[in-house]
């Protein structure tokens, strides 16, 4: 029984070698068509990953900005409430959401991109957040130098704009999406804060004179 083992596997050896040889025949022979198709292999190969070198290279934009609450606190003084609000907060507000994507760049993109549920706003959402097309990130934390972390506001953001170079050649739809971004962000201050900021002052106007008569 165990002959038998040994003989079926001494046949398969052999039927390897057999196969081994004919392969190197068949090498030999065609050794001219074997260097073309190679050469033509690695051609396209190089070929292919240069134009993913080239092309699939984003276009990235960038602002630096801090918000300098020091100087309205100054005004209004600081014992007086108002929200301070985070940037990074902007785009977790779906009217935001919905007004950014009124871009017509942003818009064309998205829509080639994404084929089933487009009007969701989470859809677009997520993808602005899978491509990394639009984020807002505190410049204190991106920094890794202690030292230098220590002299940046914790109010210093950056907004950064990535758009693939193939659907970007000229940088116009990055510059696009970063223009109504930060008209977006004017936007979201004045009506998340200094709104709220004129409608304290209007009020404690019209409180005022009643405490002084009091």
């Amino acid at each position: 029984m165990s002959n038998n083992l040994v003989k079926v596997e001494d046949d398969f050896q052999e039927e390897n070698e057999i196969n081994i040889y004919d392969l190197i025949n068949i090498f030999l022979k065609n050794l001219k068509v074997f260097i073309i198709v190679s050469v033509i292999g690695i051609l396209i190969t190089g070929i292919y990953v240069a134009r993913r070198i080239v092309f699939d290279k984003n276009n990235t934009i960038y602002i630096n900005y801090t918000l300098n609450y020091e100087e309205i606190n100054s005004y209004i003084g600081n014992n007086i409430y108002y929200p301070k609000k985070n940037p990074k907060e902007i785009l977790l507000d779906n009217k935001y959401i919905d007004l950014l994507f009124e871009n017509p760049e942003l818009k064309a993109l998205y829509e080639e991109k994404v084929k089933e549920d487009g009007d969701s706003v989470d859809t677009k959402r997520q993808f602005l957040t899978n491509n990394k097309v639009l984020e807002t990130s505190s410049i204190k934390e991106l920094t890794k130098d202690e030292k230098e972390k220590e002299l940046i506001s914790p109010d210093s953001y950056r907004t950064t704009v990535r758009v693939n170079k193939r659907n970007d050649t000229s940088k116009k739809v990055s510059n696009s999406i970063m223009t109504t971004y930060l008209d977006i962000l004017k936007q979201y201050y004045k009506e998340n804060m200094f709104d709220y900021l004129a409608e304290r002052k209007q009020y404690l106007e019209k409180t005022l004179p009643v405490l002084k008569n009091n």
